[in-house]
């Protein structure tokens, strides 16, 4: 049996950034020390929310070291390793601190035995437990058959799925059962997935109320579906206006007094996306008064 790399929430953290674009190291430190008093369970740097794609390869692997060192082993710290550089960060990834890889193949990878064989190799050159992000376009998504090809891999320990075809991951649990963990990529679906074995979320909506998140998670864990369900259908307003975008996650900090800095080559927010994020901040009691 494969170990479970981590159960409830591991939040994506963002990036803090000066004005510059430079990492600011000393307010990743600080978003760590914050997540562990949370009780977090696990902390994804340098993945989607922390604009993982816009980083060089050294600032990721930077901001896995300065959490680990934060961490001192506390919590697990999965390495977000995507790109072009993704061979290589994934071999790097245990020399700056990683726990374990969470791992996003090429969007130029468009066969499922591409899929297969890049994935295989990561795995093999990270050398450490490795949760792979499925999502990618529908043509691109990797098909059940390939993860259980995947979860026959000594280091492939999970997969981090988008929940929004909940019949999707019931086909992967059907496909590989016990010997593949599965994680919510999305914070809407996170009860869902959990309904159908999975084992918690790489959570965006982690950065802003970390205790909640992982509540919910621990709600299903203990028996309490009820208080699950209550949790995700109260932030479902919030994770609606956030959607994916690092840049909203910031935002949203920032209108809470709790600014990471600005996103990176981002453009402007619109108005309306300001708006919507504003009340639902409002709706959620998060605004300060």
């Amino acid at each position: 049996m494969k170990r479970t790399v981590f159960r409830g929430s591991a939040a994506s953290l963002v990036t803090p950034m000066r004005r510059d674009g430079s990492l600011d190291f000393e307010a990743l430190a600080a978003l760590a020390d914050a997540h562990e008093a949370a009780g977090t369970d696990a902390l994804a740097v340098a993945a989607h929310t922390g604009e993982g794609d816009l980083l060089t390869a050294g600032e990721r692997l930077e901001a896995v070291a300065c959490c680990r060192r934060r961490t001192r082993g506390r919590l697990p710290i999965l390495a977000g390793v995507s790109g072009p550089d993704a061979m290589e960060l994934a071999a790097w990834a245990r020399a700056a601190g990683a726990d374990a890889v969470l791992l996003e193949p090429p969007a130029s990878l468009s066969s499922q035995e591409e899929l297969f064989r890049f994935l295989a190799a990561a795995a093999d050159a990270a050398a450490l437990p490795v949760l792979v992000q499925g999502g990618g376009r529908p043509g691109r998504r990797i098909s059940p058959r390939t993860y259980r090809r995947l979860a026959a891999l000594p280091n492939v320990c999970g997969a981090v799925e988008d929940g929004t075809d909940i019949a999707r991951i019931a086909d992967i649990r059907a496909a590989c059962g016990s010997s593949l963990a599965l994680y919510a990529s999305g914070d809407g679906e996170t009860a869902a997935v959990l309904a159908l074995g999975g084992k918690g979320v790489v959570s965006s909506l982690a950065n802003l109320v970390p205790e909640e998140v992982h509540r919910l998670c621990f709600a299903f864990f203990r028996g309490d579906a009820a208080l699950c369900q209550q949790d995700q259908l109260y932030w479902l307003p919030l994770i609606r206006a956030l959607g994916r975008s690092p840049a909203l996650v910031k935002e949203a900090l920032r209108l809470c007094g709790r600014s990471a800095g600005p996103c990176r080559a981002a453009a402007p927010l619109p108005a309306s996306a300001r708006s919507r994020l504003r009340r639902a901040l409002a709706a959620a009691s998060l605004l300060p008064r």
